[in-house]
C-alpha cells in the first residue's frame, strides 16, 4: 500500500509540474505576441479606399491574407485571385463579421460607438430624471492599450489588444461626458453604481483608483467626442450633449 501511495503522489507531482510547464509556455507566447505587436512597425495610414477594385494573388494565408484585410476593413471591392475556392470563401465571411454593416470594427463598434450613440438618444430622458447616472463598465487592461485619433476604427490581428483600445476608449468617453453634463443632475462613473453626488471617477474594488495621465487629457477626450459624432452619423436632429 505504500508504495502504490507513492506512485500516485509521483503522479500528482508530474502532472502539476507538467501543468506548471504549460501555462509558462502558454503565457510566454501571449506576451511575445503582445511585445511583437506593440514593438514592430505598423501602418497609421486611414485612407478609405470605397469605389475602388483590388485583385489580390495568393490572399488565402501570410502575408497575402492580412493584405487583403487591410484593403477590406478600407472600404476596397476585392477580387480575390486563388486556388483555393472553399478558402477563399471562408476568408471572406470571417472579414464580414468582424465588422458590421456600417465598416465599424466590430469591437469598437459594440464596447464603444453603441453606448456613445445610445446616450445622446437618451439624454433628454436622463436629464428629465434626475438624479440620474451613466455607468460605463470600463478595465485595468486600457493601461495596456492607447487611443489613436488618427485612427478610430483600428484593425488588428490581435483582437485582445482592440478590447483594450475599446476600455481605454470608455474612459475617454465617461471623463467627457461628466464634464459635459457637470451641473445637469446627471452623474458619470465607470464601474461603480452605488454612488451619489460624484461624478467623473473611475473605480476599482470598490474605491476610486488613479487613471493614467494619457487617458485624463481634456483636449483628447474633447477631440474624441467630436469624432466619435462623425463615425455614428450623428443627425442634426439627434441630441446634443
Amino acid at each position: 500500500m505504500m508504495v502504490f501511495g507513492i506512485e500516485i503522489t509521483l503522479w500528482l507531482v508530474l502532472g502539476v509540474i507538467l501543468s506548471l510547464i504549460v501555462a509558462a509556455v502558454v503565457f510566454f507566447f501571449i506576451l511575445l505576441q503582445l511585445f511583437i505587436y506593440m514593438t514592430t512597425g505598423v501602418c497609421k495610414s486611414t485612407r478609405k479606399m470605397n469605389g475602388k477594385t483590388v485583385i489580390i494573388t495568393g490572399c488565402t494565408s501570410g502575408i497575402g491574407k492580412e493584405t487583403a484585410r487591410d484593403l477590406a476593413h478600407r472600404g476596397a471591392r476585392l477580387i480575390m485571385a486563388c486556388r483555393n475556392v472553399q478558402a477563399a470563401n471562408k476568408l471572406k465571411e470571417t472579414f464580414r463579421k468582424k465588422t458590421t454593416e456600417d465598416g465599424l470594427e466590430m469591437t469598437m463598434a459594440t464596447n464603444q460607438y453603441g453606448p456613445f450613440l445610445l446616450t445622446h438618444l437618451l439624454i433628454d430622458l436622463l436629464k428629465r430624471s434626475k438624479p440620474s447616472r451613466v455607468v460605463v463598465v470600463a478595465s485595468e487592461l486600457y493601461r495596456l492599450a492607447s487611443l489613436n485619433l488618427d485612427n478610430l476604427n483600428p484593425v488588428t490581428t490581435f483582437p485582445a489588444y482592440l478590447y483594450y483600445v475599446s476600455k481605454y476608449a470608455n474612459i475617454v468617453f465617461s471623463l467627457e461626458l461628466a464634464r459635459r453634463l457637470e451641473g445637469t443632475g446627471v452623474t458619470v462613473n465607470c464601474l461603480h453604481p452605488e454612488l451619489e453626488g460624484v461624478t467623473g471617477k473611475y473605480f476599482l474594488d470598490c474605491r476610486e483608483y488613479g487613471l493614467s495621465s494619457g487617458v485624463q487629457d481634456p483636449a483628447k477626450g474633447k477631440k474624441f467626442w467630436e469624432l466619435s459624432e462623425t463615425i455614428v452619423k450623428l443627425q442634426p436632429t439627434d441630441p446634443k450633449i
